[in-house]
C-alpha cells in the first residue's frame, strides 16, 4: 500500500483511510467468524472438564472407584469398555 505524503488532499487521505477501515473491518469479521467456529465446536464437544486427560481415560476397579467419579467423567470399566457417567 502506497504511504500519503503531507501534501496529499484531503480526498485522499479519506478514501486512503476508507480503505484502511474496510480491511480492518473485514480481519474483524474473519476473526470474529473463526472464534465463533470454535465456540461451536467447542459447545458440541460438551463440558471440557469431563474429557479424558491426557493419560487417557480413569480406570474403574471398584464400585467404590465409580462412586468416587464425578457426572460426566470418562472412565475405563472392569471390562474394558469407554464409559461416560451420568
Amino acid at each position: 500500500m502506497a504511504t500519503l505524503e503531507n501534501s496529499a488532499s484531503i480526498d485522499q487521505k479519506r478514501s486512503a483511510f476508507r480503505v484502511l477501515k474496510a480491511d480492518m473491518d473485514a480481519r474483524r469479521s474473519a476473526q470474529q467468524a473463526q472464534i465463533d467456529h470454535r465456540t461451536d465446536h467447542i459447545k458440541h464437544l460438551g463440558d471440557p472438564s469431563s474429557a479424558p486427560t491426557a493419560s487417557g481415560p480413569v480406570h474403574v476397579s471398584s464400585a467404590a472407584d465409580y462412586h468416587a467419579l464425578d457426572s460426566g467423567t470418562v472412565y475405563v470399566d472392569p471390562q474394558g469398555h469407554v464409559r461416560r457417567k451420568p
